[in-house]
């Protein structure tokens, strides 16, 4: 039996790992410009929420950025596909954990492009394919 069809998500997250504890959420600190570009000095830190876990192979885990594809009619010789691309709110908190603002990014530069065959380029600049019967699909993402 051929795979007809699959699914696979990219989410990028802000783990635990590299926030700090304020009240009772884990949130990163974020360096504001600087306040004269000759002294160096920083202006005000900011912080920002993380999402509140580490790494989870759960696709309805929370994220700043997910990007869902699903390939279909794998079997047919013309696949298609399918994206659903979402970015979770950015939470702005004080040291002590209390929201201070709440905004969610555009996902208008994220996108799946370009399913294709499998297939590379040489060193020279020619096409040499890849495995028989896989695919390849490019991704962009951005958000800001």
């Amino acid at each position: 039996m051929d795979l007809e069809s699959i699914t696979f998500w990219l989410n990028a997250f802000i783990p635990n790992s590299v926030c700090t504890l304020q009240g009772n959420l884990y949130a990163i600190a974020v360096p504001g410009p600087p306040i004269s570009p000759t002294d160096g000095s920083i202006g005000l830190t900011r912080l920002f929420t993380g999402d509140q876990r580490e790494y989870s192979d759960d696709i309805t885990q929370s994220a700043r950025m997910h990007s869902e594809v699903t390939i279909a009619g794998l079997s047919s010789g013309s696949p298609t596909f399918t994206e659903n691309q979402w970015c979770g709110p950015s939470n702005e908190v004080d040291s002590n954990g209390n929201s201070i603002a709440t905004a969610t990014a555009s996902n208008a530069q994220m996108h799946f492009t370009n399913l294709r065959g499998s297939q590379t380029t040489d060193l020279q600049g020619g096409v040499v394919d890849g495995v028989p019967d896989s695919v390849q699909i490019d991704l962009t993402g951005s958000a800001s």
